[in-house]
């Protein structure tokens, strides 16, 4: 699993992203969608705040672009991933709490256990909403996790930072060296 700023000069399967729920085989062709599952294929993941996730399994993998509406709306919970018999996830470069500032109707969408009040702003935690997901669908399984924001890392594309069109390609390529290492 490698983050690129700039799209990457290889192969890739991708999608073009809509904020949903909707995962596609990557060799089914390309549609609008949130996440890919391939088994021998290179995949990518367009992101500027959203977290990319990457989950390993015995029968395939899968590469997941979660933001709040999909994790609301249940893309970790989707029927064609525990098909996977996932054995590892990754959870990639993403906004953080330090920097998630929301307003108070978005208060709503979430359990208050998601949110943290500092100097009365409210910030939310993309990681812990889907870490709890992935633990009630996948049970005790190894999660690992970038410790990067992308608000506060200039090396990532930033929406909230610079209202940016600009995204990081997150990408996945079976059979390659150091598979759960980022870098840039």
């Amino acid at each position: 699993f490698k983050v690129f700023n700039a799209p990457p000069h290889f192969n890739l399967k991708k999608i073009e992203q809509v904020h949903g729920t909707k995962i596609v085989q990557a060799d089914k062709g390309f549609d609008e969608a949130d996440g890919l599952i391939g088994v021998k294929d290179n995949l990518a993941i367009l992101t500027a705040d959203c977290m990319p996730i990457l989950l390993l399994g015995n029968k395939g993998q899968a590469l997941v672009h979660a933001g709040w509406r999909g994790l609301k709306n249940g893309i970790l919970k989707e029927d064609c991933l525990q098909n996977l018999t996932v054995s590892e996830i990754f959870i990639g470069p993403h906004i953080k709490s330090c920097c998630y500032e929301i307003t108070v109707e978005f208060l709503d969408n979430f359990p208050r256990q998601f949110f943290m009040k500092r100097k009365e702003k409210y910030f939310f935690s993309l990681r812990e909403v889907a870490m709890l997901q992935l633990r009630q669908v996948f049970g005790d399984i190894k999660i690992w996790g970038s410790e990067k924001c992308t608000h506060c890392d200039h090396s990532f594309h930033s929406y909230r930072r610079d209202q940016t069109v600009k995204r990081n390609w997150n990408v996945w390529i079976p059979n390659i060296v150091d598979t759960l290492h980022t870098s840039r």
